[in-house]
């Protein structure tokens, strides 16, 4: 019985010795988390138990790469702004004034990555660098939003700057079609530099079940090596 962790654990070091490059996994995914923010309804005076403010740390480096907000009444919107030089959200040209950009729900398996296809662009000349989600406007005493995510479900392609090197993600979050806010579900990103990413992708649970069982027998066998002495 003291044999059989260490050939599982050899087999297992052999067997990924030979896995392709791609089966290696290089995509860091956050986990479900359902970050709320802004959840208050505005036609009934703004009560509203999440924050106004999020910031995200895609690659929890300890610098903030992107933060979401909403605005105080009178100009309630719901937006994002990159937070350093070079951090970027998928866009796409507006058909009328192609002098601006707006972000815009993407389905799962939508490539992210250097090369943005057809009228979709990196980044915004609208506001600055801010992708605004949603607009609210006051219509006959009644708060009514606008925009390419009202109610929607969908990725926001992202690209951020990670020790001095692009780095390509998304991010998942459902925009409230009610109020300005929205519910951030999870977001990934791709740990090698310059490399792209599919909007939804996250690591293979048949290849980190590989990494983990490898660890795990080499574990109980150094502690069995230890118990001995």
């Amino acid at each position: 019985m003291t044999k059989i962790p260490l050939v599982v654990a050899t087999l297992t070091l052999l067997f990924c010795a030979i896995l392709p490059t791609e089966a290696v996994p290089t995509i860091a995914w956050s986990g479900q988390r359902d970050l709320h923010i802004g959840t208050g309804d505005v036609n009934a005076g703004w009560p509203s138990p999440s924050p106004s403010q999020l910031t995200l740390d895609l690659d929890g480096n300890g610098t903030d790469d992107f933060m979401f907000s909403y605005m105080v009444p009178g100009n309630p919107d719901f937006f994002a702004d990159p937070l350093l030089g070079g951090n970027e959200m998928l866009a796409r040209v507006d058909a009328v004034f192609p002098q601006n950009s707006y972000s815009f729900p993407l389905p799962s398996g939508t490539p992210v990555d250097s090369d943005p296809t057809g009228d979709t662009v990196w980044d915004s000349t609208w506001s600055g660098d801010r992708q605004t989600f949603m607009i609210w406007r006051s219509v006959g005493g009644e708060t009514v939003g606008s925009g390419w995510w009202m109610g929607e479900t969908a990725y926001l392609g992202v690209c951020f700057d990670g020790a001095g090197e692009s780095h390509y993600g998304w991010v998942q979050m459902t925009v409230y079609e009610d109020f300005p806010g929205a519910i951030i579900h999870d977001w990934a990103y791709e740990t090698q530099p310059g490399v792209g990413i599919m909007a939804g992708a996250v690591p293979e649970p048949s290849t980190w079940a590989l990494f983990l069982t490898g660890g795990a027998c080499l574990f109980f066998r150094l502690r069995r090596r230890r118990a001995v002495r």
